[in-house]
């Protein structure tokens, strides 16, 4: 696929499993597995991606949001990352996202 469209997401699900951690959960933890990621190959692959990760200011996962633009601009990965105003976390908002960023990205 040719572009990753992130909207309000939880990129560390580590905390509903009481401490438990196995290979597939990281392999399925982008706030865990993209900071580790050092194979030259599979971070070319990524760059390929038209990636852009949508949040609200006050969504609870904004934080998360924030890590995983971080870790990606550390491992030189370009992606979109928006903020939107207020909560923003809700189907009438990625409806409005969806629309505004399929087709392209401010």
């Amino acid at each position: 696929f040719g572009r990753v469209l992130a909207l309000s997401g939880k990129y560390d699900m580590s905390g509903f499993f009481n401490g438990y951690h196995d290979d597939t959960l990281y392999y399925n933890t982008p706030s865990q597995f993209v900071p580790g990621l050092n194979d030259h190959n599979q971070i070319e692959a990524i760059r390929r991606v038209d990636i852009v990760i949508v949040t609200g200011e006050q969504d609870p996962n904004v934080e998360n949001n924030r890590a995983l633009s971080r870790a990606l601009w550390d491992k030189g990965i370009p992606h979109a990352f928006r903020v939107w105003d207020g909560w923003s976390h809700d189907w009438p908002y990625w409806k409005e996202m969806v629309r505004k960023y399929i087709g392209g990205h401010d």
